[in-house]
């Protein structure tokens, strides 16, 4: 018996078209003959400032030769970028953080069209207080003055402020006379020893606000007595 003769399908022009144009693989987006030219792109910040510790994202408004704004889905990928990292840090889905207050500028480059946006980084909200004292130590009869003063958890002086107290009789004492003052205090020192303050929260501070509370001792040395000099 004779094998059977075999018989290659016929391909008409048309059925040859749709199986190429089935088979060919289309390429990534913005890469064909068609793409769109990014002439220039606009930067903004979508939350209005950039408090440090909060995150915050960087907007993008693209533009074609013509003018026209090109659609999100259109857009080539995006190369971010901070001048100061310590200031700002961006990730390359356009995310921003603050860390330390300061002035810093975040840069795009979208299919070689630049793009900045200068941010201005400020302090977070308090985490903890420190009490400032100047000078310490003090000598009888020097004007000391004491502050309360609150730091962000990325060490950033903040704005608030706290009353700060004398472990000492009101006014006049034997130690010294203190004054109390917002947002600094004075103790005129009068006599040697040691004198403790405190940061407490205002009485009308909200539950939420209630911080850690700061202390700090002030030594009281005597003043030195001046160098005689026997005259001549």
């Amino acid at each position: 018996m004779h094998p059977l003769p075999c018989r290659l399908p016929r391909w008409t022009p048309l059925a040859l078209a749709l199986v190429a144009s089935a088979c060919a693989s289309p390429g990534p987006a913005g890469t064909g003959s068609g793409a769109v030219t990014v002439s220039r792109v606009e930067l903004s910040l979508a939350q209005a400032g950039l408090v440090a510790g909060e995150p915050n994202r960087v907007m993008v408004r693209a533009f074609d030769e013509a003018g026209a704004r090109i659609p999100t889905s259109g857009l080539p990928e995006a190369i971010w970028r901070s001048d100061d990292y310590e200031v700002a840090d961006i990730d390359q889905d356009g995310h921003v953080v603050g860390r330390l207050a300061g002035v810093t500028t975040v840069r795009l480059d979208m299919g070689g069209a630049l793009g900045s946006l200068r941010v201005v980084v400020t302090a977070g909200a308090p985490t903890r207080t420190e009490l400032e004292i100047a000078p310490a130590p003090a000598m009888v009869g020097d004007t000391v003055q004491i502050s309360a003063v609150m730091y962000d958890a990325y060490g950033n002086r903040t704005t608030a402020t706290q009353h700060v107290r004398c472990i000492c009789p009101n006014g006049d004492g034997p130690l010294g006379r203190w004054v109390f003052g917002v947002p600094t205090s004075t103790f005129v020192a009068r006599q040697r020893g040691s004198v403790t303050f405190q940061a407490v929260v205002p009485q009308f501070a909200a539950e939420h606000q209630l911080l850690p509370l700061a202390q700090a001792v002030l030594a009281i040395h005597r003043a030195p007595h001046p160098t005689h000099t026997p005259s001549r």
